[in-house]
């Protein structure tokens, strides 16, 4: 460690000129030359090698990249705001994430792309931006604006650090500079430095600055008595021992206070703790350039997290141990950028990982998580997994598939030692003299030192070629009996009497298929042998077997049996093709449905006693008192969303749980873990904030408080949960007050529509419920819906008051004109009224009618649709989901008959049509002839799942038969066009008729492209704008087969 006396001189010399200069420059050299004679180094050592072992520290991944909508995979930097929201710093620009998705932040006056290298939530609640060419930013509501002051190579930000309750310092390649919201200013002394990296900190002398730079190694800003930087004279660099003068990444952390200083540079990592370095270099197998250090909070307190590109995460703990994680852990990328942690939106820390090239990974709790072939794990070909005792004395797990047999070991998963590569294993177990038995595809072995014994259907006993299942009786006198079950019957071992088929039973006879098979026992009696049978389940009392749960399991089917030492003794837990049962003493309790659309295959328990079910219908956990009843307790189900992607789980052997408590499943063709230690307990309400509130179809914000007028419609509430713990179990509810008297239920949609609201006072009532069962809220919206101009009181008496006058006046007229024409009226309208009321009827009806085909014509219709409207619209609001379907039908090249048959014999073809169509109208629906060849068709309370059928069943009715005409019988067809009312892509708020015209157009041009698209077929308008807009997208129909 050199003094910067040296570097003092040299700035001196640039400065100065003439002889100034000269001197300067001599007194460089004279300076350079002593240090070099007398400085001493700090003295400085190589870190271990790695040592941690391959799953230290367990942790599940959630990955965010550009599948995810994430607009950038390169991460440089990760903040949450005083909101909660999370931002990203990306390779392009700025994005926001609200824990549903990502969406771009512009920077202001911005062109072209930039990089955002840095964030920094500062003291005065801003979120301080740095880029990469046009300086610094500060977000404050959501919103961005620039930071004047920093241009050139001062534009180019690397780090940002806290100052004061109000700025930021910036490390630039211009230099250090100073930010507040009125602008940027240069550290007068580094000015011109190329600075990475700026640190808050404690040196000898107090509060620090420590500074990492681009080439000149680590430097010192103390901060005096009245609160200035003031550049010290602390210099390290290579010389001294660091890997690398370029320093980027710092933090102090570990040693004596917590100030040892971990120095990230381009060629590895060194620890120092004011008198010696520390390094972590290539020599010592420690990879990559260091571009980010963390310490661990949390549950990961105790670890100091290191970003290396390339090399993934390095863990090192407080005594200088440490490990690798990477690609084969789960992580996108092994090039990681950027660290950070978020406490807002979790009931804990949450580790946030930016990737070079992967995008974003976030340590998840409560998270399944996939291993593959990243981690050595043969995943294609499962068809084993458990744990055993092998006969070096490690208790773990092994997995069976068809390319290799494994165990796992501390440093990963490696080849059972005396098991051939191709063979496959199903089941293994080990008994007291040290044997470790295996069930395979070609028989069973007993492995015993360097001494191998093959079982096969060929020289032994064994029911079957295939060994499929084992089970160890323990002897307290150490001779154990090991028992076979395959898919032909039941075998078991002992040293006296070797390999013996057992079919002592009934149910053992014939060579049955043995489910499954176990050794366990029930309360506090000795632990008995079970077996799972296609008939039931015995087990054995002695050297007896008898048949148990035969009642309990009404004919079900075993799949799956396991022990487990429940709160008042021994358990035996039975899955079956039905219910899931729990055999207790003198008990046997029975779960129905577990799987809506499946059974439970394979069971199995974490270290708090919980069931895990497993199944062709998914995965679940029952969580509750180890006592309570088997129904009461609840059921915790897991999907896609919590990580669990396969659910083809192996039928056999395929869960088990290592000694950390972590609960594998395998399926064949994926390895799942989860822990449940990793599980996150219900902390604090996350924020609930508004997204926006809009009136109408313009989407117009409102403000709290506003009076809307009576017209406003619809009202839209859309609210956020900032969670960040499984998202996707994220709920909503909301409550109008003034409308609702109760909220209602919850749901995963979080925007509340509300249309046609009566005048008065409401109050809108949001809340939040995350993954944990926490409920934030409620957020409230207090509004006024105004009253029409007519129904105000003002309004009101003045029309009163009119009323009143009119009618005074009105009454005298009226009453004098009556009096003279009464008698002279009387006798004409007693006699004419009748007869005018029955020519009326007439000529109504005759208005409405077609004289051709006699169905109802045009008029008829455009008087009888606005009703058809009108109840449909009352049906949407009481929630029914039945439609108004408008179909305009034509007759296909009606022309050409005309032409070629003559018009008479189009009238009889119109006839027929006008008769057939009638056979599928229905009471509620309406049929008439629109002019000319077009008919139309309202079918009225029309569920939507039966559009196409009704639509086939129109074109089927109408044109399969030919039309009896003079001469020869005539074949036609039809097109049809059909629309749902209100008109796709419409709202319903315009005047009814208006709304009908609209769909009949919409009709019209389906009807017109079921012409284009070659006659004799129905075509639908589908729902969407985009649809809508795009005729070649809608639905079509051909008659029925």
């Amino acid at each position: 460690m050199r003094k910067s006396a040296v570097g003092m001189a040299k700035s001196g010399a640039r400065a100065g000129c003439g002889y100034g200069s000269v001197l300067a420059a001599l007194l460089t050299l004279s300076v350079e030359f002593a240090l070099a004679g007398t400085a001493r180094p700090v003295p400085s050592v190589d870190a271990p090698r790695a040592s941690l072992p391959l799953e230290f520290p367990w942790r599940a991944w959630r990955l965010f990249s550009s599948n995810d909508h994430l607009p950038n995979n390169l991460a440089y930097a990760i903040a949450q705001d005083e909101t909660g929201e999370v931002y990203a710093g990306l390779g392009d620009g700025l994005a926001r994430y609200d824990g549903a998705s990502w969406e771009r932040v512009a920077l202001p006056g911005v062109r072209g792309v930039h990089a955002v290298g840095a964030l920094l939530l500062g003291a005065d609640h801003s979120l301080w931006v740095g880029t990469d060419g046009v300086g610094v930013f500060r977000v404050r509501g959501g919103n961005a604006e620039p930071v004047p002051g920093l241009s050139a190579e001062a534009g180019v930000v690397y780090a940002l650090a806290a100052e004061g309750e109000s700025g930021v310092w910036a490390a630039t390649d211009g230099g250090l500079a100073r930010c507040d919201a009125l602008g940027c200013r240069m550290f007068e002394p580094l000015r011109g430095k190329r600075v990475r990296e700026v640190v808050r900190g404690h040196g000898p002398n107090g509060p620090c600055l420590w500074i990492g730079t681009g080439g000149e190694g680590l430097l010192r800003i103390d901060i005096n008595a009245h609160g200035e930087p003031v550049l010290s004279d602390f210099l390290l660099d290579r010389s001294d021992g660091l890997p690398n003068n370029y320093v980027k990444p710092l933090v102090q952390w570990g040693g004596k206070d917590g100030r040892d200083l971990w120095i990230g540079t381009g060629r590895g990592l060194a620890r120092f703790d004011g008198e010696r370095l520390v390094r972590y270099t290539p020599a010592v197998g420690f990879p990559g350039a260091v571009q980010a250090i963390l310490p661990g909070r949390g549950r990961d307190g105790g670890l100091l997290f290191v970003g290396l590109r390339p090399g993934g995460l390095a863990l090192i703990r407080e005594d200088g141990s440490w490990g690798l994680a990477g690609q084969a852990e789960g992580l996108p990328d092994s090039a990681v950028q950027h660290l950070a942690y978020t406490d807002m939106g979790s009931s804990t820390p949450l580790l946030w990982v930016g990737t070079v090239a992967g995008g974003i990974a976030r340590a998840d709790p409560g998270r399944w998580q996939l291993l593959d072939e990243r981690r050595d794990i043969p995943t294609r070909g499962m068809v084993g997994l458990g744990s055993v005792r092998f006969p070096d004395g490690m208790e773990t797990l092994w997995l069976g598939s068809a390319r290799a047999t494994l165990r796992l070991t501390q440093t990963g998963w490696k080849a059972i030692e005396g098991i051939p590569e191709d063979a496959v294993v199903v089941d293994m177990a080990a008994t007291a003299d040290g044997s470790l038995w295996v069930a395979a595809q070609t028989g069973l072995w007993q492995l015993n030192g360097t001494v191998r014994r093959e079982y096969t259907a060929d020289n032994s006993q064994l029911p079957a070629v295939y060994a499929g299942l084992l089970a160890v009786q323990s002897n307290p006198l150490g001779s154990d009996t090991l028992w076979v079950g395959t898919g032909h019957g039941l075998a078991r071992w002992s040293a006296s009497e070797g390999l013996l088929r057992d079919d002592s039973h009934p149910l053992l006879q014939g060579g049955p298929a043995i489910r499954a098979l176990a050794f366990a026992r029930l309360g506090h009696d000795a632990p008995r042998t079970w077996v799972g049978l296609d008939e039931g389940v015995l087990h054995r009392d002695g050297e007896r077997w008898q048949q148990a749960a035969g009642d309990c399991l009404d004919g079900a089917h075993v799949t799956t049996i396991i022990g487990h030492e429940g709160a008042s003794g021994g358990e035996i837990w039975i899955g079956t093709d039905g219910p899931v049962l729990r055999l207790r003493t003198g008990a046997c309790e029975r779960l129905e449905n577990v799987f809506a659309d499946g059974f439970v295959e394979q069971i199995g328990f974490d270290h708090e006693g919980r069931a895990y079910l497993f199944g062709t219908g998914g995965a679940a956990r029952l969580d509750g008192p180890g006592d309570a009843p088997l129904q009461s307790l609840q059921v915790t189900r897991y999907g896609r969303e919590d990580g669990l992607v396969d659910r083809n789980f192996l039928v056999g052997r395929g869960v088990a749980s290592d000694e950390r408590g972590r609960v594998w499943v395998a399926s064949t063709a994926a390895l799942q873990v989860f822990d449940p230690q990793s599980e996150s307990a219900s902390g604090s309400a996350s924020s609930l904030v508004w997204e926006s509130v809009t009136e109408g179809v313009q989407a117009r914000e409102i403000a709290e408080g506003a009076d809307l007028p009576a017209d406003a419609s619809p009202l839209v509430f859309s609210a956020r949960l900032l969670a960040f713990e499984r998202e996707e179990h994220i709920r909503y509810r909301v409550q109008l007050v003034g409308l609702q008297t109760e909220p209602q239920a919850w749901t995963a949609e979080n925007r509340f529509e509300f249309s046609r609201l009566a005048s008065g006072s409401y109050e809108a009532r949001v809340w939040g419920r995350d993954a944990n069962g926490v409920v934030s809220g409620p957020l409230l919206f207090p509004f006024e819906v105004l009253a029409p101009w007519w129904q105000r009181p003002w309004a009101l008496v003045l029309g009163a008051l009119a009323l009143v006058a009119i009618g005074s006046l009105y009454g005298r007229w009226r009453n004098r004109a009556l009096r003279m024409r009464a008698m002279e009226l009387a006798q004409d309208v007693a006699i004419r009224t009748a007869e005018l009321a029955d020519a009326n009827l007439m000529l109504e009806e005759m208005s409405r009618t077609d004289a051709l085909t006699g169905l109802h014509n045009r008029r008829h219709a455009l008087g009888v649709l606005p009703e058809l409207a009108k109840a449909q619209g009352e049906r949407r609001r009481s929630g029914s989901q039945r439609e108004l379907l408008l179909v305009l039908i034509d007759v296909d090249r009606f022309k050409g008959i005309n032409d070629t048959r003559g018009h008479a014999v189009g009238d009889l073809v119109l006839q027929a049509v006008a008769t057939r169509l009638r056979r599928c109208v229905r009471g509620t629906d309406m049929l008439v002839r629109w002019g000319g060849e077009e008919f139309l068709l309202a079918l009225g309370d029309c569920e939507s799942t039966a559009v196409e059928a009704r639509l086939r069943d129109v074109l089927t009715t109408v044109s399969d038969e030919p039309v009896e005409v003079p001469g020869a019988p005539l074949k036609i067809s039809i097109s049809a066009g059909a629309a749902t009312y209100p008109a796709q892509g419409e709202a319903d708020q315009r005047p009814a008729m208006l709304a009908i015209e609209a769909a009949i157009a919409q009709a019209d041009r389906a009807l017109y492209e079921a012409k284009h698209r070659g006659r004799d077929r129905a075509v639908l308008v589908v729902d969407g704008a985009e649809a809508v807009a795009e005729p070649s997208r809608w639905t079509e129909f051909g008659r029925l087969a």
